[in-house]
């Protein structure tokens, strides 16, 4: 399947939008500032990952439903969190 990927500007943010086969749209995806992070979000990773620092995150919308992917790291250690807007842990 072939995918074409673009990138919008909105409000001074680089949006990228991904599409399949037809120009089906995918998923739209974005980096978010950790003060634009929900407080149910923050919540969640200081009660689950309290010594872990943000590292990037992003904000993902698709056709089933939009969250959030935040990557931490404490010393040599990675870990990419997939959640809700209102702080469940999906992945």
């Amino acid at each position: 399947m072939a995918k074409s990927r673009w990138k919008s500007f909105t409000n001074g943010a680089v949006r990228m939008c991904i599409s399949g086969k037809d120009n089906v749209w995918l998923r739209t995806e974005w980096d978010v500032r950790k003060s634009e992070l929900p407080a149910a979000v923050m919540n969640q990773l200081n009660v689950s990952y309290p010594s872990w620092k943000i590292d990037d995150a992003e904000y993902v919308e698709t056709p089933s439903g939009a969250w959030f992917v935040i990557e931490l790291e404490k010393g040599e250690a990675e870990v990419e969190i997939k959640l809700s807007a209102d702080g469940v842990i999906l992945k």
